[in-house]
């Protein structure tokens, strides 16, 4: 029996720019799966046929439907949840009984709202295992890497940095390149502080066109570079697999966890800058005058996520620990691209 794959969608219940990466994974649900997106269970045609995909930033993302979602699987219709920033959902929902937040989030189980749950960090997914007889899947963060054409244009801004940096880093390498009469360019927005979003996809369309169009990317580890929040723990985030998707070269602080062996295991994924900020701006300078090895360094990025860490990838591994078919389609795509086929359906 075919399965019919639907997409549940937060995006108009929240426009930062966070979200902006989900609209790009529920996009390719959507491509890939021929998934149709809907407001609510009354849209689904076969419910005993339907897949429901559901992905949100926040386990708070999810509190908003998860009446919606109880209905849809009282109704017959399986349910994929996927939550991008899984910090502390193992706590949460272990100190559920005791916590403050129960009267605002009292329907939030997520055993009764979904057949699966997705989290791309493993220390939260290995303590619900153990924790809650429950369907959990360690499913990476990856990236639609078709939104990214490399080569199309000329690498014209030096240095890409979005999100969370060093501040005397960025104030540094700001310094060197946008002053007047210094030669080169560089680009920062702090996408926390940014606020909502008003065209997601017009603002991902730039996104890429500037990732598409820097040599290097800042990216450090949220345990040397926290910014206002305090992690738990190390992880390999979305700024990786969109710089390296981008073909930029990527330089900083890797992340300090073995998913990072794991995910990112060729020469040169991130390039280590110094703790000093201006004996990173000479490294960074240094890096710039080296065209030959940049362009080794871009293309095997590229490549290397191309290969492995599509969303096409991630799509079939949720379908797989759904015990769902795998449409033709995109098990075609997805061989394609591991074998690094220039031209994919």
């Amino acid at each position: 029996m075919n399965n019919e794959f639907y997409i549940l969608s937060l995006r108009e219940r929240n426009r930062s720019a966070a979200m902006c990466c989900v609209v790009e994974f529920e996009q390719s649900i959507a491509e890939f799966l021929a998934a149709k997106y809907i407001g609510s269970a009354d849209d689904i045609l076969n419910p005993g046929r339907a897949v429901v995909f559901c992905i949100g930033i926040s386990i708070y993302d999810i509190d908003g439907v998860s009446d919606e979602l109880l209905y849809m699987r009282r109704g017959g219709a399986r349910v994929v949840i996927y939550v991008f920033d899984c910090w502390g959902i193992a706590e949460h929902l272990s100190n559920f009984k005791r916590s403050l937040k129960k009267r605002l989030f009292k329907k939030l189980d997520f055993r009764n709202i979904c057949d699966l749950l997705c989290l791309p960090f493993r220390q939260e997914v290995n303590t619900l295992r153990q924790e809650l007889a429950f369907n959990v899947a360690h499913v990476p963060i990856g990236v639609n890497t078709s939104k990214s054409v490399i080569g199309v244009r000329a690498r014209t801004v030096d240095v890409m940095a979005y999100g969370r940096q060093p501040r005397a880093l960025v104030d540094l390498l700001s310094l060197r390149f946008n002053s007047a009469g210094t030669p080169g360019l560089m680009y920062h927005t702090d996408h926390i502080a940014m606020g909502d979003v008003r065209d997601i996809d017009s603002h991902r369309r730039m996104f890429w066109s500037i990732l598409a169009s820097a040599k290097l990317a800042l990216a450090y580890d949220v345990m040397v570079c926290p910014g206002k929040r305090v992690f738990p723990y190390s992880i390999v985030g979305q700024r990786w697999f969109e710089s390296l998707a981008a073909g930029c070269v990527v330089v900083g602080r890797r992340p300090q966890t073995d998913d990072y062996e794991e995910l990112l295991d060729w020469q040169d994924a991130t390039i280590e800058l110094k703790d000093e900020p201006q004996l990173a701006v000479e490294q960074v300078l240094e890096l710039l005058t080296d065209r030959d090895r940049l362009t080794v360094i871009s293309q095997r990025n590229a490549q290397h996520v191309r290969s492995k860490h599509d969303w096409s990838f991630r799509i079939m591994a949720m379908l797989r620990a759904l015990n769902a078919d795998v449409p033709p389609l995109l098990d075609e795509r997805a061989e394609q691209l591991a074998r690094g086929c220039d031209s994919v359906a």
